[in-house]
């Protein structure tokens, strides 16, 4: 057998997936694009996407922002919403149907700009962290089968966000390459088979095998060489360079008052965050974060307040959203409570400022 890894050697009997994470679900990063399908599918099932949206600190106009990133933990939890609520367990491969290149930014416009099938998942592979700290792929060649695995380590991760992924993959793949039939000879997924398959049959077209050691594609190996259309390789090396540069900014170190804003995001709207809770999750004493806070010229309420203050602005500019609601959502139990700390944010009350906001826009 001839295997060939871009990743990591392929190893049947381990899962490759778990062997470099170093990312937690708090600390996993992910652009606020690859949420937009999502909101279209959730739309479409009849689900207030506005405040689920709100309960993760975002507004729709969030959504076109490419370098707005939120917690891996928030996206689970939207998501894990989502399913219950609609009780639509195909939703990520819903989403999948309504994700457009630009969803996917840097990453599929760099793709896009090799010449072959191949050269565009390994391009795809390299700079995957721009749209997911913690999201892993791995391309093994073993004599004429081409293997694309995907997963997220040992993150939470809900059945819909990897049928999700295996769906984009085959999807970028039948646009990048203009072959519209274009399809896998084989599908797997880690998960049970779910009652019913249709949806997967009408996006994958290929026989389908549940409870799998990986979340892949099997492509015949042929498959890696098809042309792309419209390739170009001088727009190819300008691109890359734009997505090193942001690689490298992502790979800066998160201070402590940044790794608190984080949790205050994550927990703001679950109504049991605490000092005492949030210095758990970082795994120190209350007096020992508020000691290394107070050093750095922080602290926890002073964090907890400008978060406050960063989602009710975005949440007032979505007009689908109650003044009522917004306050609830930050945790506030009274209205008087949000309106006396919006004046002391902005000067002005909510209901100025969202009126000034929607005359701007009309």
């Amino acid at each position: 057998m001839n295997s060939v890894s871009i990743a990591t050697e392929w190893r049947p009997e381990s899962n490759f997936l778990e062997e470099s994470q170093s990312f937690t679900a708090s600390t996993a990063r992910v652009s606020v694009k690859l949420l937009a399908p999502f909101v279209v599918a959730a739309q479409e099932l009849g689900l207030r996407v506005d405040v689920g949206l709100a309960g993760v600190g975002l507004s729709r106009s969030d959504l076109e922002n490419p370098d707005l990133r939120v917690s891996h933990a928030l996206v689970d939890r939207m998501l894990r919403g989502a399913l219950a609520q609609s009780g639509e367990r195909d939703l990520g491969l819903l989403a999948a149907e309504h994700l457009q290149p630009d969803h996917l930014d840097i990453v599929e416009y760099t793709a896009r700009a090799q010449s072959t099938l191949r050269g565009a998942i390994e391009h795809s592979i390299r700079y995957y962290a721009l749209l997911h700290d913690g999201f892993e792929a791995d391309l093994q060649i073993m004599d004429d089968r081409a293997v694309l695995s995907v997963g997220f380590g040992s993150l939470p991760v809900a059945e819909c966000s990897l049928e999700f992924v295996l769906a984009v993959h085959l999807m970028a793949a039948r646009r990048m390459t203009g072959l519209q039939a274009l399809a896998p000879i084989e599908t797997h997924f880690t998960h049970p088979r779910p009652k019913s398959t249709l949806v997967h049959q009408r996006i994958f077209r290929s026989p389908l095998h549940f409870g799998q050691p990986h979340n892949a594609l099997v492509y015949p190996r042929s498959v890696l060489d098809a042309p792309l259309v419209a390739a170009d390789v001088g727009l190819a090396r300008v691109l890359e360079r734009h997505a090193t540069d942001a690689l490298q900014k992502l790979g800066r170190s998160t201070s402590l008052p940044e790794r608190v804003r984080e949790i205050v995001r994550q927990d703001l709207t679950s109504g049991k965050l605490t000092a005492d809770s949030l210095a758990r999750r970082l795994g120190m004493s209350s007096r020992t974060l508020h000691r290394r806070l107070v050093a750095q010229s922080s602290s926890y309420r002073a964090i907890l307040d400008d978060v406050r203050r960063e989602i009710a602005l975005r949440c007032l500019r979505d007009p689908q959203l109650s003044i009522r609601e917004v306050g609830y959502l930050l945790g506030f139990t009274t209205g008087p409570a949000f309106h006396r700390a919006f004046r002391r944010w902005t000067g002005t009350t909510a209901a100025s400022f969202r009126g000034e906001f929607l005359r701007g826009r009309s």
